[in-house]
């Protein structure tokens, strides 16, 4: 059974998909929308490189699996490629796996796992894993 939307952690979302392009009035770049050829191209790179062990491309993967209409299959697959790149060093991916552990998604939840892969993640730079962290530390 697909996970709920939890309004307290809930999964980052992925920047606009978008390409630059140079406009021609006012002469500076601009982004414009990935035409579905694009966006295609651009799915089938990301599952290339992740079923190749690229742990960025393994993270950003997994979270669209989390994001995009999830179901027991896709967050079992998720957790799998999570977990391979939190080990190979991944902050994105650590981050995900807390929330994944906190959320109870696609695992047992536990909270202080969660909070502890988080707080690896704000401690590796990632934005969204700090706010989380602190939500998490906030709720005790």
């Amino acid at each position: 059974m697909p996970k709920r939307p939890d309004p307290l952690f809930s999964f980052p979302q992925r920047a606009e998909e978008a390409a630059s392009v140079l406009d021609l009035l006012g002469g500076s770049p601009r982004r414009r929308p990935l035409t579905a050829d694009e966006a295609l191209a651009e799915e089938a790179r990301i599952e290339r490189e992740a079923l190749a062990g690229i742990p960025a491309s393994e993270a950003e993967l997994a979270r669209r699996l989390l994001t995009e209409s999830p179901d027991f299959k896709k967050n079992r697959r998720a957790i799998r490629l999570l977990r391979h790149a939190a080990a190979a060093g991944s902050p994105e991916a650590r981050h995900l796996l807390g929330l994944c552990c906190l959320r109870g998604q696609g695992v047992k939840q536990d909270l202080t796992a969660g909070l502890a892969l988080v707080e690896a993640a704000a401690y590796a730079g990632v934005p969204a894993a700090e706010l989380d962290a602190a939500k998490a530390r906030a709720l005790g």
